[in-house]
Protein backbone atom coordinates (compact mmCIF):
# COMPACT_ATOMS: atom_id res chain seq x y z
CA UNK A 1 0.00 0.00 0.00
CA UNK A 2 1.16 3.31 -0.94
CA UNK A 3 -0.28 6.50 -0.09
CA UNK A 4 -0.59 9.47 -2.99
CA UNK A 5 -1.69 13.10 -2.15
CA UNK A 6 -2.60 14.86 -5.86
CA UNK A 7 -2.20 18.25 -6.34
CA UNK A 8 -4.45 19.77 -9.37
CA UNK A 9 -2.58 22.79 -9.34
CA UNK A 10 -0.85 23.45 -13.35
CA UNK A 11 2.32 24.14 -11.48
CA UNK A 12 5.14 21.68 -9.49
CA UNK A 13 4.77 18.66 -8.31
CA UNK A 14 1.49 16.94 -9.22
CA UNK A 15 1.70 13.98 -7.10
CA UNK A 16 3.79 12.94 -4.02
CA UNK A 17 3.72 8.93 -2.99
CA UNK A 18 4.65 8.15 0.58
CA UNK A 19 6.08 4.80 1.29
CA UNK A 20 4.02 2.60 4.32
CA UNK A 21 7.45 2.40 6.14
CA UNK A 22 7.72 6.46 6.17
CA UNK A 23 4.28 6.50 7.73
CA UNK A 24 5.24 3.90 10.33
CA UNK A 25 8.53 5.45 11.25
CA UNK A 26 6.83 8.83 11.75
CA UNK A 27 4.28 6.89 13.78
CA UNK A 28 7.19 5.35 15.87
CA UNK A 29 9.15 8.34 16.18
CA UNK A 30 5.99 9.92 17.41
CA UNK A 31 5.44 7.22 20.43
CA UNK A 32 9.20 7.31 21.68
CA UNK A 33 8.71 11.10 21.82
CA UNK A 34 5.64 10.69 23.99
CA UNK A 35 7.54 8.76 26.30
CA UNK A 36 10.30 10.81 27.26
CA UNK A 37 9.00 14.51 26.67
CA UNK A 38 6.44 16.71 25.37
CA UNK A 39 7.86 18.81 23.26
CA UNK A 40 7.50 18.98 19.01
CA UNK A 41 9.06 16.08 16.80
CA UNK A 42 11.58 17.62 14.08
CA UNK A 43 12.41 15.40 11.22
CA UNK A 44 13.18 15.06 7.84
CA UNK A 45 11.48 13.26 4.65
CA UNK A 46 13.48 12.18 1.80
CA UNK A 47 12.82 11.12 -1.57
CA UNK A 48 13.39 11.10 -5.24
CA UNK A 49 11.44 12.79 -8.23
CA UNK A 50 10.81 10.55 -11.44
CA UNK A 51 13.05 10.93 -13.93
CA UNK A 52 10.39 10.31 -16.71
CA UNK A 53 8.21 12.27 -14.80
CA UNK A 54 8.63 15.67 -13.56
CA UNK A 55 5.45 15.87 -11.47
CA UNK A 56 6.03 12.78 -9.43
CA UNK A 57 7.85 12.38 -6.08
CA UNK A 58 8.16 9.07 -4.25
CA UNK A 59 8.81 9.59 -0.04
CA UNK A 60 10.97 6.82 1.15
CA UNK A 61 12.71 7.83 4.20
CA UNK A 62 12.12 9.65 6.99
CA UNK A 63 14.63 10.34 10.28
CA UNK A 64 13.90 12.39 13.39
CA UNK A 65 16.35 15.38 14.18
CA UNK A 66 17.74 15.12 17.13
CA UNK A 67 16.77 18.75 19.35
CA UNK A 68 16.57 20.55 22.19
CA UNK A 69 13.82 23.07 23.37
CA UNK A 70 13.65 26.31 25.50
CA UNK A 71 11.58 28.96 25.85
CA UNK A 72 10.19 27.86 22.32
CA UNK A 73 13.47 27.99 21.48
CA UNK A 74 15.09 24.41 19.20
CA UNK A 75 18.54 23.57 19.05
CA UNK A 76 19.56 20.74 16.83
CA UNK A 77 21.96 18.73 18.30
CA UNK A 78 25.20 17.69 16.84
CA UNK A 79 26.46 15.11 19.47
Amino acid sequence: MTITAVNNSSQGIKCVKIQPSVIFSIFDQFQRRSELCTGRLIGAIFGTREEDSEDLVTVSQAFPIPHSEVNDQVKGKTD
